[in-house]
């Protein structure tokens, strides 16, 4: 009598089932990245490796890994380390505020805005300066504004309006990047430097025309000359 070898039938509901878990889960991984695409495609937010060019991209990154290995900075590696998950807090944030739209929405994104101004200032001080200021990185990326506060609705309330014209809002990214910098450049002390640029600071933002930008160059030029010498 020959015998006929069968699959056990209890084995079909199982691997029906891993399939159809399988393809769920690519499913959710898809629908997952899409939406994430076109929240950063929506018109007016761009995608946050753009917001973050020259900001902290590998290149930024390797500049800086190198200036703390030429000063021979053990502690390099770790402002490193703490610099990119800042950055990836922004995205993260950057990303969420794409797909929420109301009526905080513009504000949302200047307040990011506004803390991706202020990373800019520091890595643009990690990339120029010498052995001495990134000898205080540690302290300066812990003193970096929190990016958790731009996703609180009741703190944008406070904010201002922001630019509406294009240029007029890349020129004031641009100087409160500047500013940054400058604000860097005292804590590091180098005093001398960072007063000298806060006069030319103040005459840009004054002519943007843009009050807001005015106003927090002369609370910044304020401050530098109340900090004790």
């Amino acid at each position: 009598m020959s015998e006929t070898t069968t699959r056990p039938t209890w084995k079909r509901p199982y691997a029906v089932a891993c399939l159809i878990v399988m393809a769920l889960l690519v499913v959710a991984a898809v629908t997952v990245k899409l939406v994430t695409r076109s929240a950063s495609s929506r018109p007016g937010c761009p995608a946050a490796s753009e917001q973050l060019a020259d900001v902290w991209e590998p290149s930024v990154r390797k500049t800086i890994e190198a200036r703390f290995k030429a000063a021979e900075l053990a502690a390099g590696q770790g402002v490193v380390t703490a610099v990119s998950e800042y950055a990836q807090r922004w995205e993260r944030a950057h990303v969420a505020a794409c797909a929420l739209q109301d009526s905080v929405s513009a504000k949302r994104h200047m307040c990011l805005g506004y803390r991706r101004d202020e990373l800019h200032g520091l890595t643009l001080l990690l990339r120029r300066t010498d052995g001495v200021a990134l000898d205080q990185a540690q302290s300066l990326v812990d003193g970096l504004a929190p990016v958790e506060f731009c996703q609180r609705a009741g703190n944008l309330e406070l904010l201002p309006a922001p630019p509406a014209d294009v240029a007029l809002a890349r020129n004031t990214r641009e100087l409160r990047a500047r500013l940054a910098y400058t604000v860097m450049l005292a804590r590091v002390g180098k005093r001398a430097q960072a007063t000298a640029a806060m006069t030319e600071l103040v005459a840009a933002a004054r002519a943007t025309g843009y009050e807001p930008i005015h106003a927090y160059a002369q609370r910044v030029a304020a401050r530098l000359r109340a900090r004790p010498r």
